[in-house]
């Protein structure tokens, strides 16, 4: 009787993502309250660096990360998937830890966009686009919730195609947190800014932005008792190559970052050399005023 030898090869289980929350875990620390969670690392074949496993089994344990019941195909690796399968980023919850925003860092939540970005490199730090893809997509997150910290400069944008399906948001009881854009977000339902040091002023603008995509979304916020006088914002413009910068004192730091929350520029010109930059999207602040732009 012969024996026959089957070769069996188990296909594998990855998760979405997780670059955003490695860069959130970063832009903080510990505060009053808990620990950081820690992310599952592995060691890289090729260069022996430590790098995030991105395995299905090992990131269903990580603390404040639900998931997708059911694993799937994302579009960019059909034809190329191999047998695997990959879990979306369905809620970020880390309230109530008592977490402390490093100074100088922002928080974001930015959706990638495999249309409308200019792909003509791979982004730094990535083997392939498919990979840089696949490490920052949040096509499925649809709540977050970091209230009870003390967080101050949070940017949430569901993208230039509004792929990222968020319906709850939940900023409440960061009493520091007085910068705050959230854009692009087409399915947002709820957004509580309870407890934020939020001024009225600054709350015109960030309630401007949710609903010009998300109109019906129930908006909490309480304004502080004794409303502040701000001076005129200041006025960001693009010309050619540089960043002008008007109507700022001339001690106030102007600090650039990318799509990624990486510092990029922090100086206290008013112009501003932007050659260095590429093309992309950044985000301008001056103190609490924030803004986008394009080069």
């Amino acid at each position: 009787m012969a024996l026959m030898v089957c070769s069996v090869t188990y296909a594998g289980n990855y998760v979405l993502g997780v670059n955003q929350i490695d860069r959130f875990l970063k832009a903080i620390e510990k505060g009053t309250g808990d620990e950081l969670p820690t992310l599952p690392m592995k060691t890289d074949p090729n260069t022996g660096e430590e790098i995030i496993n991105t395995g299905y089994d090992e990131w269903k344990a990580v603390q404040g990360i639900t998931l997708t019941s059911e694993g799937f195909v994302p579009t960019y690796f059909v034809g190329n998937d191999g047998g695997n399968h990959w879990y979306g980023i369905t809620g970020i919850n880390y309230a109530n830890k008592g977490y402390k925003q490093k100074e100088g860092t922002q928080i974001q939540f930015v959706q990638i966009s495999t249309v409308s970005f200019d792909y003509s490199a791979t982004p730094e730090g990535y083997t392939d686009l498919v990979n840089y893809w696949d490490r920052n997509d949040l096509s499925w997150l649809e709540t977050i919730d970091l209230s009870g910290n003390n967080l101050t400069d949070i940017v949430i944008d569901g993208g230039p195609y509004n792929t990222m399906p968020l319906k709850t948001v939940n900023l409440s009881n960061n009493p520091n947190l007085t910068s705050l854009s959230i854009v692009n977000c087409t399915q947002l339902e709820t957004v509580d800014l309870t407890g934020t040091g939020i001024t009225p002023e600054a709350f015109e603008t960030i309630e401007a932005d949710i609903l010009a995509s998300s109109p019906s979304a129930n908006i909490i916020y309480t304004p502080n008792a004794v409303k502040t006088i701000e001076a005129n914002n200041p006025i960001v413009t693009v010309q050619g190559k540089n960043i002008v910068i008007k109507n700022k004192n001339i001690n106030d730091l102007v600090f650039i970052f990318d799509v990624s929350g990486r510092k990029m520029i922090e100086t206290s010109d008013n112009l501003i050399n932007a050659s260095s930059l590429g093309k992309g999207v950044f985000v301008v602040k001056i103190n609490n005023f924030v803004r986008k732009i394009g080069l």
